[in-house]
């Protein structure tokens, strides 16, 4: 593989990356029952109710509003917000965000 093909590849998984984390953002603002009726659909279609039943009650158990935001785990990344929309101050680098590994381990009780 020369180092033009891996670094098209990196870049096309930052570009799929960010337009998920846009398309979560825009989900988001449907609210609750789009997210309800929406993990309902996906739990059938894939057999995984109960896995999935079982993981959010690992993150409501584990986690609270307050605790994401002392962590400043309660926004997505930066580069997943909205088109258009300004973030009042950066992320720190130690913040936690979208996917971050640590925030997984928050709910799995290893943070």
């Amino acid at each position: 593989m020369t180092a033009g093909t891996a670094l098209d590849r990196l870049r096309a998984e930052a570009a799929a990356e960010e337009r998920f984390g846009r398309l979560v953002s825009r989900f988001h603002r449907l609210g609750d029952r789009a997210l309800l009726q929406f993990l309902d659909e996906l739990a059938a279609e894939r057999m995984l109710r109960t896995a999935i039943e079982r993981r959010l009650l690992d993150y409501v158990d584990r986690l609270d509003p307050k605790t994401l935001r002392d962590l400043e785990a309660h926004e997505a990344a930066p580069d997943a917000a909205a088109p258009g929309r300004r973030r009042e101050r950066r992320a720190s680098p130690g913040s936690r965000t979208k996917r971050d590994p640590a925030l997984g381990e928050l709910v799995r009780g290893r943070g």
